[in-house]
């Protein structure tokens, strides 16, 4: 059995309401990643050069982290559930620790964005082939998004976004954020 780190021990005493929000997101390792709440809103970003050669467990991480930063403030006193085809994502988030240090810096990032905005948040496994709305988010597959998930507003975030995300790398040649 699995003990979780002394400073959440009391949130497994605490079950948590049903979700408010579901966030759905994706990212792809050439073109870029996105996320959407149907019927609310959805952004997609494109990769800066600085994200070539980033595993994709952390590119993946990315829109999970913009989606905070940009509806938080909305989801205040909220549980929202994030929904990811990428299993370290969910055990990431769940487990709230990650060993590699680009996923502990992302992590960190959202922890803020949700203690500042006061949510609570789950993940939850989608398998691939029905994450198709963000996956077309990620590809830019614009068409098939808007068929997929209509009247749903963008919002425009920072260009690019992934640049205003990325961690400056170490110095060093192996064992940087990129390693």
């Amino acid at each position: 059995m699995e003990v979780p780190p002394p400073h959440l021990e009391w949130f497994s005493f605490f079950p948590l309401p049903d979700p408010a929000v579901d966030v759905y997101s994706d990212a792809s390792g050439s073109y870029g990643s996105g996320a959407f709440v149907a019927g609310w809103g959805w952004f997609q970003t494109e990769w800066s050069e600085y994200w070539e050669g980033v595993n994709i467990t952390s590119k993946e991480r990315v829109p999970v982290v913009a989606a905070a930063a940009l509806w938080g403030r909305q989801w205040a006193g909220s549980h929202i559930c994030f929904h990811s085809d990428n299993m370290a994502v969910v055990a990431v988030l769940n487990n709230r620790t990650a060993k590699h240090p680009l996923l502990a810096h992302l992590l960190r990032c959202f922890s803020l964005f949700s203690a500042y905005f006061s949510f609570h948040f789950t993940a939850v496994h989608i398998p691939g082939v029905l994450n198709v709305a963000a996956d077309a988010l990620s590809w830019d597959s614009m068409h098939l998004f808007s068929s997929l998930v209509p009247n749903t507003p963008q919002y425009h975030l920072p260009h690019p976004l992934s640049t205003a995300v990325s961690p400056v790398p170490s110095p060093g040649p192996k064992g940087s954020w990129f390693g």
